[in-house]
């Protein structure tokens, strides 16, 4: 597991479904950046994508869209925007 170098546990990777467990382990790995990135990157990405196409009910007559609002920042020289080709 490629660790993100911070302070505290890396990105539960295992938490991910396993398609997107694995591209995201091999992209951290390709692109030397780390897992954390690769993580919500793709889950940001996947949130575009099912934007006003579905909603999770919280109660009865009470849902919400499945939106996820991610920002990334990482110092300079870091490789983050070869990551972030990769997914935009």
């Amino acid at each position: 597991m490629v660790h993100s170098g911070a302070s505290g546990s890396a990105f539960p990777v295992e938490s991910l479904p396993p398609w997107l467990a694995f591209f995201v382990e091999r992209e951290a790995i390709a692109t030397q950046t780390p897992v954390d990135l690769a993580a919500v990157l793709g889950l940001a990405t996947i949130s575009t994508a099912v934007a006003r196409k579905a909603e999770i009910q919280l109660k009865d007559g009470y849902t919400e869209p499945l939106n996820l609002y991610a920002v990334v920042a990482l110092p300079p020289g870091n490789r983050s925007r070869m990551l972030t080709d990769c997914f935009y």
